[in-house]
């Protein structure tokens, strides 16, 4: 009997979970290809110890572990994810961990059965030199080099784990994008979903998508866009697509302003959309303020929709760095509203750029996909 991949993802419905939407694509994209694949997501709940769920949809085997310890205890949510692997363990060959803070029980796991374990990681935490580690980082990278895989996502980051695992144990494969979905549109289609949406058909629309929360940036764009947008004079919108839940005290600060400063009929805060992908298209630019990242798949589907991109200087950019329109420094969000501005007052500029293609050539899901098949193909023989 073939046997499976078991993709390891956190909460699924912890908000805006990049990892979580990462690992269903790509599982998707490997059913129809003819892979076995299951997705192990823990949840938590607040009415049982350890309960594993198994349904399937559109192809994919989804195992749903819930539990009341994952918020009560690290200790005992790695006995429940093990306890679950544990299950599977006939039915699997390959484990790969999108949630890289349950890579403890995993390795364990391994040490009991014949799999083949990978990490794939858009971590850029640690330091540059072991010796500079503290304990708790030297216990992880133990763990860490005893995958049997490392997939990073960007150069800068496959030379930074270069200088801490064996090589050989690296690999890179880009994160994918539904170039399908995630494409430029015609005006006249632009037009139509402003309409849906009550959207103003004059009004340049700036768009951020990630959860609302501190190291996002948000606050300090929503600040930066009140002090540099005069609404009296301007016709620019601010689009904030994410979820609420995460830090409510933080996003209610944020709609107090919003409210006090009369900013409400041109700051709007939506919850995430199953057609997200038509906000990228009605959007005239993209900003993403964020503290620190991995490698957003956000930044990669704006560029696949050919929307300008104005991103803070963080090494995942390096790949895709002559792509985007502006890069800003963290903190700075005013300077990048005034270049968005500037761009829109310049009418020689086009309002779309050319980045499609080069998303599609280099980081389209299919591509990503066949990388992931060659490599379990290469794990399995």
């Amino acid at each position: 009997m073939k046997k499976s991949i078991c993709v390891l993802v956190n909460d699924p419905y912890s908000g805006f979970n990049g990892s979580y939407l990462q690992a269903l694509k790509l599982t998707k994209s490997l059913v129809s290809k003819g892979e076995s694949v299951y997705i192990l997501a823990n949840r938590y709940s607040s009415s049982t110890y350890y309960s594993l769920t198994e349904c399937e949809i559109d192809g994919v085997h989804f195992f749903y572990l819930d539990s009341k310890l994952f918020l009560k205890s690290k200790f005992f949510s790695y006995i429940v994810v093990f306890l679950a692997l544990f299950k599977l363990r006939k039915t699997i060959s390959i484990v790969q961990i999108i949630t890289s803070g349950y890579i403890l029980p995993v390795i364990i796991f391994k040490a009991f059965s014949e799999v083949k374990v990978v990490l794939v990681t858009t971590s850029d935490r640690f330091k540059q030199k072991q010796k500079s580690l503290n304990l708790l980082e030297k216990f992880k990278l133990k763990l860490i080099s005893k995958t049997d895989k490392i997939v990073v996502k960007s150069d800068v980051l496959f030379d930074k784990y270069r200088q801490l695992v064996e090589p050989v144990k690296l690999i890179k494969i880009k994160n994918g994008v539904d170039t399908d979905l995630y494409r430029s549109v015609s005006e006249k289609m632009v037009s139509e979903i402003k309409r849906r949406y009550g959207i103003s058909l004059d009004s340049i629309v700036i768009l951020y998508v990630g959860n609302i929360v501190r190291e996002k940036g948000v606050r300090e764009l929503v600040d930066a866009f009140i002090t540099e947008v005069n609404i009296e004079k301007e016709s620019y919108k601010l689009i904030l697509v994410g979820d609420e839940r995460l830090e409510p005290d933080y996003v209610r600060s944020i709609k107090n302003t919003i409210n006090s400063k009369g900013y409400e009929k041109v700051i709007q805060l939506i919850p995430p959309l199953e057609k997200i992908h038509e906000l990228y298209q009605l959007a005239n630019a993209f900003i993403l303020p964020s503290h620190r990242e991995g490698f957003p798949n956000v930044v990669l589907e704006a560029l696949s929709t050919d929307v300008p991109c104005y991103v803070t200087k963080l090494s995942y950019v390096s790949d895709i760095n002559k792509y985007l329109s502006h890069t800003f420094n963290v903190g700075d969000e005013a300077n990048a509203i005034r270049e968005i501005i500037r761009d829109y007052s310049d009418t020689s500029k086009k309002n779309r750029c050319e980045s499609s293609k080069f998303i599609k050539k280099y980081f389209s899901q299919n591509v990503t996909t066949i990388s992931y098949i060659r490599l379990y193909r290469m794990l399995d023989q």
